[in-house]
């Protein structure tokens, strides 16, 4: 999550990846493997195209539980901004043997 939010903080994480891939395991196995009828289907979604549903409820409850436990440490913060625009640094030495 710390792609689209450098706030976020790891219960918010993992909350939003469990009730992501709950739900989108949960549609599959019922739709491919119980009795899930075509009539049944969540607004005409098949299973194979569920994950993006999967996705939004992921975010949903991320944001959610990050909102009432706090934002992510300030060194996380501080490590995601790194990765987003990476500073400056010196280049690495090679230890090349010249012939």
């Amino acid at each position: 999550m710390g792609i689209f939010s450098s706030k976020m903080n790891k219960q918010g994480a993992v909350a939003g990846m469990l009730a992501g891939i709950t739900f989108t395991i949960g549609y599959i196995v019922y739709f491919q493997f119980l009795d899930g009828r075509a009539d049944q289907l969540l607004f005409g979604i098949t299973p194979e195209g569920i994950g993006f549903v999967g996705m939004l409820i992921n975010f949903v409850v991320a944001f959610t539980v990050k909102a009432f436990t706090g934002n992510a440490p300030e060194h996380i913060q501080e490590m995601v901004a790194e990765i987003h625009i990476p500073s400056a640094k010196k280049p690495v030495e090679t230890n090349e043997f010249e012939i």
